[in-house]
């Protein structure tokens, strides 16, 4: 069997683009020619900018469809020597094990053609600064809840999943009852466009999210690719 071949169509696709460190930086140079801050503090918040994106190694940088303006991933993959039958149980099994009840995150499937959308999410932590007397440590550690549509279609060797609409959903605590608040992911960006205490909190999240779905796209193909594995006893 051939090592499936994965194209991430997000760098190759002429109708996305990307949010980039660039543009971030771009966006500190609009705020700074709108005089909000001096050229001190200009200069003080790209050095700020730049220590945070080699501390964090890179920029959690989110594909974006330039017509529909919404953060959008797309991922092909040939898995030669799967039939169509296979890949679509295959899917619905992951479904099963990742989400627990499945009839709560799986809205539409057609098997004629070869159609299943999902509403997905999966947890994370990230730690944030805080300046409250009562916290030695300065940091707080954040649940985050990211919501998500993935439409998927498949045939015989070949499966494509599409990964759209993040939807991130804040918890916070009040009258000691846990709210919680959702938002679109996009709305964090640009992240030069908040106060700069924020930038942390903000790329850390991001980059949280960024890493959950990557994982649940490469978890999901390994399972399908498991199949054999899993009748050979």
């Amino acid at each position: 069997m051939k090592k499936a071949i994965l194209i991430l169509l997000m760098s190759l696709s002429i109708t996305s683009f990307s949010q980039t460190s660039e543009i971030e930086l771009e966006s500190v140079k609009t705020r700074f020619e709108n005089k909000e801050f001096s050229s001190e503090q200009y200069q003080v918040m790209g050095k700020e900018w730049n220590r945070l994106i080699a501390y964090f190694g890179g920029y959690p940088d989110f594909p974006v469809n330039r017509e529909t303006k919404r953060i959008e991933y797309l991922f092909i993959d040939t898995l030669s020597g799967f039939t169509k039958k296979e890949i679509f149980q295959r899917v619905k099994e992951y479904t099963a094990i990742t989400f627990g009840n499945i009839s709560a995150v799986l809205h539409y499937e057609d098997y004629e053609s070869g159609k299943l959308i999902l509403k997905g999410f999966f947890e994370d932590y990230y730690t944030t600064e805080v300046s409250w007397w009562v916290n030695p440590s300065k940091e707080l550690l954040t649940k985050i809840r990211c919501h998500f549509t993935v439409e998927i279609t498949v045939k015989d060797e070949r499966f494509k999943m599409k990964i759209t609409d993040p939807m991130v959903e804040h918890y916070f605590y009040y009258n000691y009852l846990e709210h919680s608040s959702q938002m679109p992911l996009s709305s964090l960006y640009p992240i030069t466009a908040s106060d700069s205490k924020g930038w942390e909190s903000r790329l850390k999240e991001l980059l949280a999210v960024k890493a959950g779905i990557m994982n649940y796209s490469k978890s999901q193909l390994t399972y399908i690719l498991s199949l054999r594995k899993d009748n050979s006893f």
